[in-house]
Order: structure tokens, then C-alpha cells, then sequence
């Protein structure tokens, strides 16, 4: 008799432990069992470029009501899967996906990262050989001859090899024309000129060398010439 009113409450022990389980089971929240994009798969960090068109998806041990948002903003999409092209410019954006019964609701999130728009159009570029001219005579060791250079490329850019001209031989000229002697301009050009000269265009000091030689000449000439008297 013991022994039977023992099992009977073994019995009903096992029952109510099995009707437990299976209410539970029955009233369980729905569960998102797999997710993926088409861009990164199961990834949830999804980088994109401008224009980029995500399938996302998604599947649910239960049968489930699906619902769709963009930063919070229902998409009004019912079904296991959303599609959005993303064209609203450089920044972060969050996809949430839904899956909701009378049991409760389970969601998943995948950030999005939309790069800047880039333009397929060529950007003019401005030439910066001045510029790289000037930092390498400065560089170590810094060198007089191509700062010289560096100094003179945009005008001789602009106005060719005849720059030189305007800004050495004007001046000697105006001397000359001012005091009407050749002696100063001569001896400014005997000066400078040796260091002038090698800043120039190869075609430029052939003539240089040349001019500098006749002023020198020149010189000579005059000083023989007043010891004559």
C-alpha cells in the first residue's frame, strides 16, 4: 500500500514537472536563429560606399510578425527580408529587425557605415615645382645655386628665359644710361655676375660668360687707355 501511494506521487510529480516544461516552451519568446547581408554574410559591422544596395534577412524558431527599421523609422516591411539602397550620405546608420508573436519579441541590429561620395570626375591639379624647388635648396645641406633657381622658376615660367634679362640687364642699362659710363654697370656685373651665372639656363650662360668677358676686356681697355695720358 506504501509503495503505491509513493509511485502515484512519483507519477503526478513527473506530470506537472512535463506540463511545466511544456507551458514554458509553449509561452518562450521567438528567437532570431540566423541574420546576414549580402555585402559582409553574418557580420553585423557592415561598411558600405555611397549608392550601395543590402539585401538583410532574417529567419525565427516561431512563427513570427516581422518588422523593419532604419534609425528607429519603421519601414512598413513585413516579411523575413528588407532591401535599402543607402543614399543619404557619409555617416552611421542602424538597421533593427523585429520578429514579434504573442509570446514576445526578439530583434537583431546591424550597424552601417556609409562612406563618403566620391566624384568620378578628374580634380585639377596646380604644378608645385617651385614649391619642391624651394624645399630642396633649403633642404640639408642647403644650396645657394638651386635656391637661386627655386626663387626665379615662376617668373621664368611665366615669361621665359627673357626674365633674366629684365631683372639683370635693365638695371645695368638704366646705369649706364644715368651716368653714361660703362664702368659701374661693368664692375656690377663682374661682381654678381660670377655668381648669377650659374643660376641661369644652360643657354643663358654662354651669353652671360660672353658679356661678362667683354665688360672685363672693356675695363682692361679703359684703365690702358687712361695710363696712356
Amino acid at each position: 500500500m506504501r509503495e503505491d501511494i509513493i509511485r502515484d506521487v512519483l507519477i503526478v510529480m513527473i506530470a506537472m514537472t512535463g506540463v511545466l516544461v511544456l507551458a514554458m516552451v509553449a509561452t518562450a519568446a521567438p528567437v532570431i536563429t540566423s541574420h546576414e547581408n549580402n555585402v559582409t554574410g553574418a557580420r553585423e559591422h557592415v561598411p558600405l560606399d555611397y549608392g550601395t544596395t543590402v539585401l538583410f534577412s532574417a529567419a525565427a524558431d516561431e512563427s513570427v510578425t516581422w518588422t523593419w527599421t532604419l534609425d528607429g523609422v519603421d519601414q512598413s516591411v513585413p516579411h523575413d527580408n528588407y532591401t535599402h539602397t543607402f543614399t543619404a550620405g557619409f555617416g552611421y546608420y542602424a538597421v533593427t529587425v523585429n520578429a514579434t508573436n504573442t509570446n514576445g519579441t526578439d530583434l537583431h541590429t546591424w550597424g552601417i557605415w556609409e562612406n563618403i561620395e566620391t566624384s568620378a570626375e578628374t580634380v585639377p591639379t596646380f604644378t608645385d615645382t617651385s614649391y619642391q624647388m624651394l624645399l630642396d635648396s633649403i633642404d640639408y645641406p642647403p644650396n645657394m645655386e638651386d635656391f637661386g633657381k627655386a626663387m626665379a622658376h615662376p617668373f621664368v615660367q611665366m615669361l621665359g628665359v627673357i626674365f633674366y634679362l629684365f631683372i639683370f640687364g635693365i638695371p645695368l642699362l638704366m646705369m649706364y644710361i644715368r651716368q653714361d659710363n660703362m664702368t659701374l654697370p661693368t664692375t656690377l656685373l663682374l661682381l654678381f655676375g660670377s655668381i648669377i651665372i650659374f643660376m641661369l639656363p644652360p643657354q643663358w650662360q654662354i651669353i652671360a660668360g660672353a658679356l661678362m668677358t667683354l665688360g672685363f676686356v672693356g675695363i682692361l681697355f679703359k684703365l690702358y687707355k687712361e695710363r696712356e695720358r
